[in-house]
């Protein structure tokens, strides 16, 4: 039988994946609230535009670069899985069943909060999974918006995956805000240029 672990599912497009994503994961390890995060690329967000998103096979193979060197940060690919778009109500009952011995809980960033109860059964996640919320620069929240949600303690990243792809296009520098390892592939395979 499999231990049981608290998992904090991170949810993204992740295209492309950088730093902050991956600061954010150890933040809320290392504040003892999970004992993992997985981050689950998501094929098709059901609230988010397809223009400029890169194929999701190479969105998920930059994940699994960008969490070698990262401990206790997993990616899954279960959304490849599961009907598009994917919504992630779905994703949770899909995971709960696969390892019923894990309690799985959801990290959001601040920008995803007031579109929140956009989501496909949001009462649902509320009531059956812990939602952690990170700030986002731009995106302040009242106690109103965070009911049954919680604030975590992790600094501002001022990255954003939006900005990086101008910046790749453009053929200018992204040092220090990626993975080396998602850099090398990325300029590797001529993405985002």
């Amino acid at each position: 039988m499999t231990a049981s672990k608290r998992i904090g599912l991170y949810f993204g497009s992740f295209n492309p994946i950088h730093n902050a994503h991956l600061c954010v994961s150890r933040s809320l390890i290392e504040q003892k609230r999970v004992d993992e995060v997985w981050l689950i690329v998501s094929p098709q967000n059901p609230l988010k535009s397809r223009d400029g998103l890169l194929d999701a096979d190479k969105r998920l193979e930059m994940a699994k670069l960008a969490v070698l060197s990262c401990p206790d940060v997993y990616v899954s690919d279960v959304e490849f899985t599961l009907p598009q778009p994917s919504y992630t109500i779905d994703t949770l009952h899909r995971l709960t069943e696969q390892h019923p011995s894990h309690t799985f809980s959801l990290l959001i960033g601040a920008d995803a909060v007031p579109t929140f109860d956009r989501w496909k059964n949001y009462g649902d996640i509320l009531a059956n999974y812990p939602v952690f919320v990170y700030p986002r620069r731009g995106f302040p929240l009242s106690d109103e918006q965070l009911r049954n949600m919680q604030l975590i303690d992790a600094p501002f990243y001022d990255l954003s995956a939006t900005a990086i792809r101008a910046l790749l296009k453009n053929g200018q520098p992204c040092n220090g805000m990626l993975p080396d390892a998602v850099l090398d592939c990325i300029n590797r395979q001529k993405l985002y240029g």
